[in-house]
């Protein structure tokens, strides 16, 4: 703003308290405007894919009228593991009293996974956890420039290049969301109706 880097939504928003670890951003991810005034911002609470610090992973609704903070949504450890790493999100207003929100975990060492958290009550849960539509295809070999690509470690060794669920979108309906996972060629779609049946296991 005038030519100046400024912090959003404000300076304390960005200055990370592992004593509060839910009132400050540490490794934002990824950041979605609803259409309806809300700026939801992705917190993974981990950077460099690190094991997510407790209760600093969140999603975050901030009210783009006024610039501030209007809600915080921090996990459960059953919802957010050591291997989750909270990538992208999606948002539906128009699902229970004031809408949902679909979260890929696109763990590099664990399960990936859908994230479902209800808006209105805070709740959270996973679905198609470790199932083969989040999971890494063991099939997939990525390359760059013709050579294939790896993770090196410190004492030179290599490792394959491996990322769970990623990409997330949900139809203008929202009757149908679509995901994948990015070590994968294949995109994977599924009816909402389906992820709030209680009767519908998700294997």
């Amino acid at each position: 703003m005038d030519d100046k880097l400024v912090p959003y939504p404000s300076q304390e928003a960005n200055i990370f308290d592992p004593k509060n670890p839910e009132s400050g951003f540490l490794s934002v991810q990824s950041i979605v405007a609803d259409g309806e005034g809300t700026l939801w911002v992705l917190d993974t609470a981990a950077p460099n894919f690190d094991v997510p610090v407790k209760g600093g992973a969140k999603l975050v609704a901030v009210d783009l009228s006024k610039n501030l903070i209007r809600k915080i949504y921090t996990f459960s450890t059953d919802v957010v593991l050591d291997s989750t790493y909270l990538n992208d999100v999606r948002i539906d207003l128009r699902r229970g009293s004031e809408g949902v929100a679909y979260i890929t975990d696109s763990s590099i060492t664990g399960p990936g996974a859908l994230i479902v958290v209800d808006l209105g009550t805070g709740d959270a849960f996973r679905i198609l956890d470790g199932t083969h539509s989040t999971a890494v295809d063991p099939e997939f070999v990525p390359k760059v420039e013709g050579e294939i690509l790896m993770n090196r470690e410190a004492d030179d060794s290599t490792s394959p290049w491996q990322v769970a669920a990623d990409g997330i979108a949900i139809s203008h309906d929202g009757d149908t969301l679509f995901f994948s996972p990015l070590s994968s060629r294949h995109l994977y779609s599924l009816e909402t109706d389906l992820i709030f049946d209680k009767d519908i296991d998700d294997n």
